[in-house]
This record gives structure tokens, sequence and C-alpha cells, in this order.
């Protein structure tokens, strides 16, 4: 999670990976191969890349925190990923009973999420959609995510909206046996092919995506 945090930052403030390894103190290539999640840095290297790029390591560690433990509770109720996408802050915080839910910032269209990635004054990473798509993600991602698990969780997650899109109503995903199809169902994700969405370089746009396309099925 701290190399995409770092790609993101990395991005928005313009600096190339070059001049950012040169003031860290390490090679291009070294910061190239973490950024991919293949190598990794030193402490001192990692440090100074958050204060260079002005990032509290420590917040991101607690959103990542709370979407677990919020993942783990709902799936030991056995609430299915598809019934998680539909509900609202209130109602995952009345069954996780997880008061840190509410300091998430609602959002309420496509474009006002874009608005939030384009003009970067507030951290999109902040926003309940985004949370809500890291909770479904840890829901079926497993314990230990590999290149296999992760390309099959976001097949997973981006075809039951893509059948969602066509399906009225609560399709429970997972018991009705629809699971089998979902992968025909991925060319309905508004054009946006998976195989772009999962590139190396591209770390943080699986969740942003998954994000905008449960803005756009389900209105809270």
């Amino acid at each position: 999670m701290i190399h995409e945090i770092i790609t993101y930052k990395l991005k928005m403030s313009g600096m190339t990976q070059a001049n950012l390894a040169r003031l860290i103190e390490t090679s291009p290539t070294q910061l190239g191969n973490y950024l991919k999640g293949q190598g990794s840095l030193t402490e001192k290297s990692l440090n100074k890349c958050f204060d260079i790029l002005e990032i509290n390591i420590e917040r991101y560690k607690s959103i990542y925190q709370v979407a677990q433990n919020t993942s783990e509770i709902l799936k030991k109720r056995g609430i299915g990923f598809d019934q998680v996408m539909r509900m609202t802050k209130i109602e995952i915080i009345r069954i996780t009973e997880i008061e840190q839910i509410k300091q998430f910032i609602d959002v309420n269209s496509e474009e006002e999420y874009e608005d939030i990635i384009k003009y970067n004054i507030i951290d999109y990473q902040s926003t309940f959609p985004y949370f809500k798509s890291m909770v479904v993600y840890l829901m079926n991602a497993g314990e230990k995510v590999t290149t296999k698990s992760n390309t099959t969780t976001w097949t997973l997650l981006f075809g039951a909206l893509a059948l969602s899109s066509v399906v009225a109503g609560p399709i429970g995903l997972l018991a009705s046996g629809i699971r089998a199809g979902i992968s025909a169902a991925i060319g309905a994700v508004g054009g946006v092919a998976l195989s772009n969405i999962l590139k190396e370089d591209r770390p943080l746009e699986s969740f942003k995506e998954l994000s905008k396309k449960i803005i756009k099925n389900f209105k809270y």
C-alpha cells in the first residue's frame, strides 16, 4: 500500500522518478522497482519520501486498518460484498459499530468525485466511496494477495457492477450462481478495460475506478 501512495503523490507533485531518487539518495532503478511493488527502500529513503511528498503515512495506515476491520466484521456477519456496495455510511456504521467510518467524506455524484481527484484539495482516498471500494476488495482478496488473486478479485468486483447495471434489485451474486457469468459482463463496465486498470504503473487506478462505478450504480 505504501508504494501505491508514493506513486500517487509523486504523480500529483509533477516531480520525476529520477529527481525523487536523487533527493532520497537511491538509484532510479531501485525506486522504480519499489514503486512497482518489486523491491525495497531503506528506512532513511522512505522517510525522506514521506517528507518530500508531504505524506502522513500514519493516516494512510489508519485508513487501511479501518477498512480491514470493517471487512472482517461484515464477512463474519455473512453479508455479501454485493450488499456492501449498496450500503450507506450509516448502515455500515450500525452493523460494524466502527465510529471512525463517520470521518470519511460523502460524495454524491461521479462529477463531484472527478473534481475531488482533479483539484487535489481533498484527498480522494478520504472519501466514503473509496473506503468502501477498499472494504469490498479486502472482503474478496484473501489474507495473502497474489497477482492472480488480485486480478480475480477485480474481475469479480467490476463484473458485479456490470451485472448490477442490467439486473434490477439485489442480485445476491454469490448465492445465486451468477458468479460464473461475471467475466463475460466486464465489457459493460463503462468501457473501462480491466487490463488497463490493472497496469503496474497505475496501482491506485483499480480502487479509483471501482469507487466511480459504485457512485454511478448506487444512489444513496
